[in-house]
């Protein structure tokens, strides 16, 4: 399966969080990086946080937020503020919430001054049905080469979901995928088969070089060596 991959992606195991934290602390030291919600990262967010990396050269923004206010529990940037952003002295990122696509699209207009913004490092996950960021199965936005930021409907509520666009995760200078929980064996192996109905490949297949990182016990589920 990996051979389809095998120049393109380069995959790490880990044992548990607190190696995954230890294996991608060194991303968080300068640059604009997109962070992603979900549980694998709410679960790593505490590890990156008691390792106090260095953060003062970032600024942190959403990969994808669920369209609702910054003080409702389903917020993932409000997840991401009360795990990380405290821990790390980047208070002042909240201010990157957005609950709404032209909100956030006006947010990295500011920072980016119009142009397509170009993120250091893009970390991303992957739900169990292969989607990534807020980009689920199905959605006629996997092709869309144009907009920076996009209204997707997620198949469980909260519905309305921000995402960053298949365009702006292809320029990234790098993609950082953590995947972890033995449920999503089988959309890992899609991915890893190439299956073009699984977001996290059409996402992936334009982009010369990515980091997966896997935890052992799902990487064991696929039959890789």
């Amino acid at each position: 399966m990996y051979e389809k991959w095998k120049d393109r992606l380069t995959i790490e195991t880990f044992k548990d969080y607190s190696e995954a934290a230890e294996k991608t602390i060194h991303f968080l030291h300068q640059g604009n990086i997109a962070l992603s919600g979900g549980s694998t990262y709410a679960s790593l967010y505490p590890y990156w946080g008691k390792l106090k990396p260095d953060c003062s050269q970032v600024r942190f923004f959403p990969a994808d937020e669920r369209q609702v206010p910054m003080k409702d529990p389903a917020s993932n940037w409000r997840m991401v503020y009360e795990k990380l952003l405290i821990a790390t002295k980047r208070v002042s990122d909240v201010a990157h919430h957005a609950s709404t696509p032209a909100a956030y699209k006006k947010i990295l207009n500011s920072y980016f001054l119009g142009f397509l913004p170009v993120f250091d490092v893009i970390f991303l996950g992957m739900g169990e049905d292969g989607h990534t960021a807020s980009l689920f199965p199905g959605g006629d936005y996997l092709d869309d080469d144009i907009e920076t930021v996009l209204e997707t409907d997620a198949p469980s509520p909260p519905v309305k979901r921000i995402s960053l666009s298949p365009l702006v995760i292809h320029s990234a200078h790098q993609v950082v995928v953590v995947i972890a929980g033995e449920y999503k064996a089988w959309a890992l192996k899609q991915v890893l088969e190439g299956n073009q109905e699984i977001p996290l490949t059409r996402v992936l297949q334009q982009r010369d070089k990515t980091l997966f990182f896997v935890q052992e016990d799902l990487w064991k589920t696929t039959g890789e060596k």
